[in-house]
């Protein structure tokens, strides 16, 4: 037979699997990012120690390539402030 107390029983069991559930998620998310943090902070060192040519030359790239978006900026800037 249903009782409320069995109803009430019920509301508070699944709340509290709920609240459960959301902390647990909470926690292995947490865990999860700080393993994700913690591995792209690896392989950006050990990208960091590379030093063949091509990635030599790569980086550069990527430096002359963010200089001319700053120019470039720079210049846009410029022009609305006049």
């Amino acid at each position: 037979m249903i009782t409320v107390e069995n109803i009430e029983n019920s509301a508070r069991d699944a709340l509290n699997a709920g609240l459960g559930l959301y902390r647990t998620a909470e926690s292995k998310f947490a865990e999860l990012r700080g393993q994700i943090e913690k591995n792209y902070s690896d392989l950006v060192a050990r990208g960091a120690t590379e030093n063949a040519e091509p990635v030599v030359q790569m980086r550069r790239y990527l430096d002359e390539g963010i200089s001319t978006v700053k120019n470039l900026q720079q210049q846009v800037e410029g022009t609305f402030k006049k």
